[in-house]
């Protein structure tokens, strides 16, 4: 697969008009729409996740592993044994967007679409703002964690399951958003990489379709991982994610000093999603357009390439994004970050690829 700076974004989360999300989508983003998703109530989380409530007063989601729910955790893992992907499918009125997108597609084919792009939390950051019943992250724990795992592999499998169902041909990227990697890195992260890279991998295994009998999603669903903060990059490079979509805008640089871990993962099928387009900060945003942030990029490429990776292959190798999601963003601001997205990638296509 060879993406050639094509455009695609993290999914924009609204509030109700789904109509104009998924045309603003499909217009920017005709290649690799990525299906909006409806803000949902905290409780929405806990959909098929056993043993779990809401903290009203923290605002937070408790696992609770009493007695009493322990049926909740066997039933749980009868599904997951059974491979009863079904058990944990969401409802069209859960995931609108994506419905209506399909909706669209039947009703009038557009010709360039090539994958719909969608998303969903990484085990890391669940695991991290999920408790367990003392207030300690979940992730931590190795009964918890295993549940996280394997309730958000299914969920994902469901998932890859029924846009090939709704766009039938049509390949899948599927990012785990991980914006909670640089507590990891940082001076308060514990655990091991182990334990994050297995978690990573088991989901990616999952949605790759590797020793399941699911071969319909077999080779045609891109797995990667989303992450807004700057990081070690070579450990995701290391596990079976092949897109790293990251915050180019601001850690453009940092993937210089990688060339090496880069060039073996790009030379194995690996993608970089470039998150060229600044979302975090409205006054940033404000003061670039299209022509400086295309310049921003190839003096990023340009450092990298200067490293020792192979042009070709970086450029064959690249995804154009926003650097995260728009959810931070006016309305209008937001439609600006998904139109400054095309034309970067408008642009870079026309300049290397014409």
């Amino acid at each position: 697969m060879k993406p050639r700076f094509m455009a695609t974004a993290l999914p924009m989360f609204y509030q109700a008009d789904t109509e104009k999300a998924c045309h603003l989508v499909q217009e920017c983003f005709p290649e690799a729409p990525a299906a909006p998703m409806l803000r949902q109530p905290l409780r929405t989380n806990l959909l098929k996740i056993p043993c779990t409530r809401v903290d009203e007063e923290r605002k937070v989601i408790v696992f609770d592993l009493s007695t009493e729910r322990q049926q909740e955790l066997l039933d749980f893992y009868e599904h997951y044994l059974a491979d009863d992907i079904d058990y944990f499918a969401s409802s069209p009125e859960q995931n609108p967007g994506l419905y209506r997108l399909a909706e669209m597609y039947r009703e009038k084919p557009w010709p360039e679409l090539k994958h719909i792009h969608c998303l969903t939390v990484g085990p890391y950051t669940m695991g991290l703002s999920f408790r367990d019943d003392k207030g300690a992250p979940a992730f931590y724990d190795n009964q918890l964690r295993d549940i996280m795992v394997k309730h958000l592999a299914m969920r994902a499998k469901w998932q890859a399951k029924e846009i090939h169902k709704m766009f039938p041909g049509v390949k899948i990227l599927m990012l785990l958003a991980e914006p909670a990697l640089n507590v990891f890195t940082s001076s308060v992260g514990t655990g091991t990489w182990d334990d994050v890279k297995n978690a990573l991998d088991e989901i990616t295994d999952a949605v790759n379709g590797v020793g399941s009998v699911h071969s319909s999603v077999h080779s045609s669903v891109h797995c990667g991982v989303h992450c807004c903060a700057n990081f070690d990059w070579p450990l995701l490079m290391a596990g079976k994610a092949r897109i790293i979509n990251f915050d180019t805008y601001r850690y453009g640089e940092t993937m210089a000093l990688y060339s090496s871990a880069l060039t073996e993962f790009l030379t194995h099928g690996g993608m970089i999603a470039w998150g060229i387009v600044p979302t975090h900060d409205a006054v940033v945003l404000d003061a670039e357009n299209a022509v400086s942030l295309v310049d921003r990029l190839e003096q990023t490429l340009e450092t990298v390439v200067e490293k020792g990776v192979d042009r070709n292959l970086l450029m064959d190798s690249s995804w154009i994004t926003p650097s995260c999601d728009i959810s931070s963003l006016s309305e209008e601001r937001g439609e600006r970050v998904y139109r400054l997205t095309r034309e970067v990638s408008q642009m870079m296509r026309a300049k290397y690829f014409a």
